[in-house]
């Protein structure tokens, strides 16, 4: 992956990631507790067709967080990237966290996007319940709980058969996500937390939509993902029948194959 800066004043000291350069793009964009490097095995199997574009979302990966942290900011933070390269049209893809990102890119920018791709993420907005989990862990991190935090919650992330074959994978992880500072974690949470419900903008949307699901996944209820793929007009789906929250490492080339073949619909139309 070649890292490059952000030239733009407004987000000083921020990085992205680059790979390969071919004519189809996909804004690629990391969750909570990660960044760009949690997609390093992802990338490796795309085809020649495709460049990646890997934003690192402010203060992921020991960068500074930025005055806005909202969901709708860093959305913002995500479109200079993509001018910066003079990208004009996407398919945009995000994991988990990453996944509000991209809702709220398309949204803003609809006249980008040719697909958008959620990975183990949901179009609704959190319940009450979901704030109120958000809020606790705030509290803990405040307190000083940021590691042990960490420590139990990536675990969680991952189906039981990658954690007990594959330790590594989840140490990675965990190695990533001590980079974040306790106001980093906060501003998150915060994001998370207060974030519109994009159902109702999904249901309106002309646009195709690709939905990866983990039947193992303990973040997010299967249940509830399943609801959301009836409500877009163009629906593709892929569930991971083995998987938990973590596709793009527990399963990196069944995905990658599933997100190709989806841009390529989405460059067809």
């Amino acid at each position: 992956m070649e890292k490059k800066l952000v030239t733009s004043d407004k987000y000083p000291h921020q990085f992205y990631y680059v790979v390969g350069n071919g004519d189809k793009t996909i804004l690629l964009i990391h969750g909570f507790s990660e960044d760009p490097r949690i997609f390093a095995e992802l990338v490796t199997h795309f085809s020649k067709e495709y460049t990646i574009i890997l934003p690192n979302l402010p203060g992921s990966a020991s960068t500074v967080c930025i005055a806005d942290m909202s969901i709708e900011s860093l959305a913002d933070y995500c479109h200079t990237i993509l001018q910066e390269n003079k990208c004009v049209k996407i398919v945009i893809a995000g994991h988990s966290m990453g996944g509000y990102i991209a809702l709220a890119f398309a949204k803003k920018y609809p006249d980008n996007i040719l697909g958008i791709c959620n990975i183990n993420s949901n179009v609704f907005a959190d319940s009450a319940e979901s704030k109120g989990l958000r809020n606790r862990r705030i509290k803990i991190v405040q307190d000083g709980g940021k590691d042990a935090y960490f420590a139990n919650m990536v675990k969680s992330l991952y189906a039981e058969e990658i954690v007990n074959l594959h330790p590594e994978k989840i140490e990675n992880h965990l190695a990533q996500s001590k980079e974040l500072s306790a106001d980093a974690v906060v501003a998150y949470h915060t994001a998370m937390r207060d974030r519109l419900d994009f159902a109702a903008w999904v249901s309106n949307c002309n646009k195709p939509f690709q939905f990866i699901i983990g039947k193992n996944d303990t973040t997010l209820a299967f249940e509830k993902l399943m609801e959301q793929t009836i409500i877009p007009n163009i629906t593709f789906i892929w569930i991971s029948k083995t998987g938990g929250h973590m596709s793009m490492v527990e399963h990196s080339k069944e995905l990658a194959y599933h997100l190709q073949f989806f841009a390529t619909y989405c460059a067809s139309q």
